[in-house]
């Protein structure tokens, strides 16, 4: 994922995105992708992240509403 061009420009917030990406990138959780890179890619800020294959939890909230057990269990991950 790269951080937006519109960020790239502010020091302030490509900080926030690297400080931020270390702090995922130092988690060990089997409900959390691993983070393999954070750098720099033509002035561009990225982080380079585990592919996961499957639907995200914005597209199953849009598809519409959850079983209660479905929901609960996406809570307690």
């Amino acid at each position: 994922k790269f951080l937006p061009p519109h960020y790239t420009s502010d020091p302030e917030l490509r900080s926030r995105f690297r400080r931020e990406a270390k702090a995922a990138a130092a988690l060990n959780h089997p409900n959390i992708i691993t983070v393999y890179q954070i750098g720099e890619h033509e002035n561009r800020t990225y982080i380079a992240m585990e592919y996961v294959e499957g639907e995200s939890l914005r597209e199953q909230v849009n598809r519409g509403q959850f079983a209660v057990d479905r929901a609960v269990d996406i809570i307690l991950q």
